[in-house]
């Protein structure tokens, strides 16, 4: 896989937190794997005609596994939008370093501050 080097170093700092943002996809893909394990069992079950008090805890099971899969994929959200903060972070740096001028500080021409100049370049 060809990733443009640019790419490749604003991903330098956050490139854990994508392993982990994986890690948090493949836990939502195995709730979909075993939900899907515990609707086989129901199924079978009521082709046996079993009681409905015998299918009980793997409904309970299911409605668990909802859960936990609505967790983690809130708590996947917030992860990613959090890595994307970050590398936006890195963006705007780059971008706020290369449109600010740069500033002489000894120039007895100049009758505005370092700072001064550095604000209203950051508030244009």
């Amino acid at each position: 896989m060809l990733i443009h080097k640019r790419l490749r170093e604003l991903l330098y700092g956050v490139k854990r937190f994508i392993l982990g943002k994986s890690l948090l996809s493949a836990l939502v893909s195995l709730t979909h794997i075993i939900q899907a394990g515990f609707l086989g069992k129901i199924v079978r079950l009521l082709y046996e005609k079993a009681s409905i008090s015998g299918m009980l805890t793997y409904i309970a099971a299911i409605i668990g596994l909802i859960m936990l899969r609505m967790l983690l994929i809130m708590f996947n959200q917030y992860y990613g939008k959090s890595i994307i903060g970050k590398i936006k972070y890195t963006l705007r740096k780059r971008a706020v370093r290369l449109t600010m001028p740069p500033v002489k500080a000894s120039s007895k021409d100049s009758r505005m501050s370092a700072s001064t100049t550095a604000a209203s370049w950051t508030l244009a």
